[in-house]
């Protein structure tokens, strides 16, 4: 009996020892399972993780903006101070040499270059006042981005990208007027080196006036006039001077009149200055003379007060300084853009005065467009004013 006993005491623990084999086994498989539900989860994780940095890489390239923070120095990267390479860049208008940099205020100025390089191209520039936007042209081509420098700290501008090693040309150029935005080009960040400088062309143009040259409203209809709503790179001075095939000079500003403006100042104060809201008193040299001088003023002459008999007198004498400065240059009035019949009338009587186009005096009739912002042209009423002035250019032979 004793080992009967013992017998069926083995027996049961030989099936309890069964047992427990069986539900250790039944936990192992169930393990797996847990675990591929987490990793499925960790998965969901990540692509979230990955479309929101997509998205924010695709926000930081927008065609609205165009800039990169400062990054650490990659190999082979070296940055040229643009005041110490002066000689390699083309300047485009009225740049002044600074002790950091270059200035970079009026409307359509800015630099041209040529490199070898591969990798960024990485521009520091500082703006004063409103930000400052930049186009810019590689290879000839017009980027679609707006690049800019927001004010009050330098801004590093990620203007180009070139995959492998190659000989490039960029420009540069200022979209907005001084009044709002005073602009310094520092220095210019890439892995390569300057080659020589694009040529200026033989011949050369300077345009004057007011906000309908610098673009005022051409980039947004229901905007006051300032540098956000402006883009000078597609006003039609510009165009006239990219049509014409010729370097150009854009001397504009707001407001601005030959005998009565909405500033403290006429044509006559504001055009011999190198940059006027920089420093009135420091003159431009001319050391490069226009071949044709294009005017597009008096819109603001008879709403703030000009007569006939002062708006004529400071025609006359607007016309002399620019022959003083320049030679005896062919000059085109253009008008009727916005409101300013009566001032082209008086305008037209002084060029008369002084023998017309005999003397190489010349008005010429635009097209009326106000509908842009704050009722000046939009960006299609520039394209059409450009046409009609490159036609006359040429059909007059003023650049031959």
């Amino acid at each position: 009996m004793r080992i009967k006993k013992i017998l069926q005491i083995s027996a049961s623990l030989l099936i309890a020892i069964l047992l427990c084999s069986i539900l250790i086994a039944c936990d192992n498989t169930v393990e797996p399972a847990d675990t591929e539900v987490n990793t499925e989860e960790s998965a969901d994780t990540v692509i979230a993780t990955d479309t929101e940095e997509t998205n924010k890489a695709t926000e930081a390239t927008s065609d609205t903006e165009a800039k990169t923070e400062p990054t650490e120095p990659v190999s082979g990267v070296k940055e040229y101070k643009l005041a110490d390479v002066i000689d390699k860049l083309k300047l485009h208008g009225r740049i002044a040499s600074l002790s950091s940099g270059l200035a970079c205020d009026a409307t359509g100025c800015g630099i041209e270059f040529r490199i070898k390089a591969k990798g960024k191209v990485v521009l520091k520039a500082l703006a004063d006042g409103d930000e400052g936007k930049f186009t810019v042209y590689v290879d000839g081509e017009r980027k679609k981005s707006t690049f800019k420098a927001d004010p009050g700290a330098v801004d590093s501008l990620n203007i180009a990208f070139f995959g492998e090693e190659g000989e490039h040309t960029i420009k540069v150029v200022k979209q907005t007027e001084a009044q709002f935005t005073k602009c310094e080009l520092i220095s210019l960040e890439f892995e390569g080196e300057f080659l020589d400088p694009p040529a200026y062309t033989d011949k050369y143009i300077e345009v004057i006036g007011d906000s309908i040259t610098s673009g005022v409203g051409n980039l947004i209809k229901n905007a006051v006039a300032t540098s956000p709503s402006q883009d000078g790179t597609q006003a039609f001075p510009y165009l006239t001077a990219e049509a014409l095939g010729v370097d150009g000079s854009f001397v504009t500003c707001g407001g601005l009149g030959l005998a009565k403006s909405a500033k403290d100042f006429i044509a006559s104060d504001f055009y011999p200055a190198a940059s006027f809201f920089r420093d009135r008193e420091a003159a431009y040299s001319f050391d490069r003379k226009a071949d044709l001088v294009v005017i597009n003023l008096g819109t603001n002459d008879v709403e703030y007060g000009a007569d006939e008999n002062a708006l004529k007198a400071e025609t006359k004498n607007f016309i002399n300084l620019i022959r003083e400065k320049n030679g005896n240059v062919p000059i085109i009035f253009t008008y009727n853009l916005m409101n300013d019949a009566k001032a082209s009338e008086w305008i037209g009587a002084a060029l008369t005065e002084m023998g017309g186009e005999s003397a190489g005096l010349y008005q010429l009739k635009l097209n009326k467009n106000q509908e842009g912002g704050s009722a000046h042209p939009s960006l299609e009423g520039h394209a059409t004013a450009a046409g009609i002035l490159t036609a006359f250019i040429e059909q007059k032979g003023f650049l031959k």
